[in-house]
């Protein structure tokens, strides 16, 4: 699982003034919590030059150990470059292959011998992200 962190991830606010994550029912922190209590293999992927990964006391209790993983940052200086990277870590992680440092990435089981040959994966970004956070649609081919 790929948890896309941006500048305003972490502060992101309901109408209420509430913040999501601090909701005990925001399909953002269950989706990560239920991640992360299946021992599934969990990458930070912060958005932008200066997104920090958010310290574990800044999150609740149930997500507060992805503080503590690998990270993978897509940086928007270079974003061709920084896409193709996370594109070729991700279909390293997919794969299975020893390619080098997505090897130590999260934590859980390692994927499925036989992965499907592509996949497509859509990110939707709400809560303040910058242009470049936008959805969209990328397709990666495993070789």
């Amino acid at each position: 699982m790929c948890v896309l962190i941006g500048p305003g991830w972490l502060d992101a606010r309901g109408e209420d003034g509430v913040r999501l994550l601090d909701r005990d029912h925001d399909w953002v922190r269950v989706e990560i919590a239920t991640a992360l209590r299946a021992g599934n293999r969990v990458v930070p992927v912060l958005l932008g030059d200066a997104t920090p990964l958010p310290d574990a006391s800044t999150l609740p209790a149930v997500i507060a150990e992805l503080a503590g993983l690998q990270l993978l940052r897509v940086p928007e200086t270079h974003l061709p470059d920084g896409l193709a990277h996370l594109g070729d870590e991700l279909a390293s992680l997919l794969s299975g292959t020893d390619t080098g440092p997505a090897d130590e990435l999260g934590h859980g089981t390692s994927p499925a011998a036989d992965p499907e040959p592509s996949m497509t994966m859509t990110a939707h970004v709400s809560g303040g992200g910058s242009a470049y956070q936008a959805a969209c649609d990328q397709t990666i081919r495993l070789a």
